[in-house]
């Protein structure tokens, strides 16, 4: 391991047992903490002088199990020029956190992530930021005019289209199941439930990959619901994506569970 990597590793999870404990405190005192907790933060340098942070992140199960059961996630971040990658930790999925990021397995799964990241100074990471990368914006106005451009976006990223404000996905989701004949704008949802592949898989599948259609009103909807349902579908039920036509924008694109959503607008 490359003494830069390992002083970045090193100082990861330092700080993230230190601020851990704090909040396992905090937890057992008042019985809650907000969510999502920065645990620690870094800064690593490539040879060629680009600087990438890398932080490890306390927050909440996105799964409709873990919510109810108030479980916990563990996730590291890392950011490069505006934009960054989610990773799981696995190690994080089951234990409580505290108590997890005390263990060897959650150090050298971070090795196992950081070192893959790193290598080669940093080639995976760039490639993997330019393709997957999500924008780090809070909020973000949608404009009336079509720009024929596509944003990976956080999934509680807020969006402003049509004069309406909806709180990341879970506000446009709620919004769908909210909307009248008559509200503007009205929103158009085409998905399709993730893979089953047993009985037992259809009986308890209850994820969805999900696109919506934003329109002025549901007199627009109606006429492009249709055409809708015939727009090139990419990988996992996607139509958010660039050959989508300008008339079929703003489109919101999500898979249950996930940390992000796909704008095209």
């Amino acid at each position: 391991m490359e003494d830069s990597v390992k002083v970045l590793i090193d100082g990861l999870i330092e700080q993230a047992k230190a601020e851990a404990k704090v909040l396992a405190d905090q937890l057992e005192a008042q019985g809650q903490i907000p969510l999502p907790q920065l645990l620690a933060e870094r800064t690593w340098t490539t040879d060629k002088d680009e600087e990438v942070t890398f932080a490890i992140i306390l927050e909440l199960s996105r799964s409709d199990i873990g919510k109810q059961l108030g479980k916990t996630s563990l996730l590291l971040f890392t950011e490069y020029d505006g934009k960054f990658l989610i990773d799981h930790f696995r190690s994080g999925t089951f234990g409580y956190f505290a108590e997890t990021i005390l263990s060897q397995e959650f150090r050298t799964e971070a090795e196992q992530l950081i070192e893959g990241l790193t290598a080669n100074d940093g080639n995976r990471l760039f490639t993997s930021i330019a393709n997957k990368g999500i924008c780090a914006v809070e909020s973000l106005i949608v404009p009336e005019k079509v720009q024929m451009d596509i944003r990976r976006l956080p999934a509680v990223c807020t969006l402003s289209v049509y004069g309406a404000v909806f709180e990341g996905i879970e506000g446009i989701m709620d919004y769908v199941h909210k909307q009248t004949n008559s509200s503007q704008p009205y929103i158009v949802e085409h998905g399709q439930r993730f893979p089953c592949f047993d009985s037992e898989d259809y009986a308890n599948e209850r994820r969805f990959y999900r696109n919506f259609l934003i329109c002025h009103s549901k007199q627009e909807a109606e006429k492009k619901a249709k055409k809708m349902a015939r727009v090139e579908v990419n990988y996992n039920f996607c139509l958010t994506h660039k050959n989508l036509p300008a008339d079929m924008r703003p489109m919101v694109y999500y898979e249950d569970e996930s940390l992000s959503m796909l704008l095209a607008y």
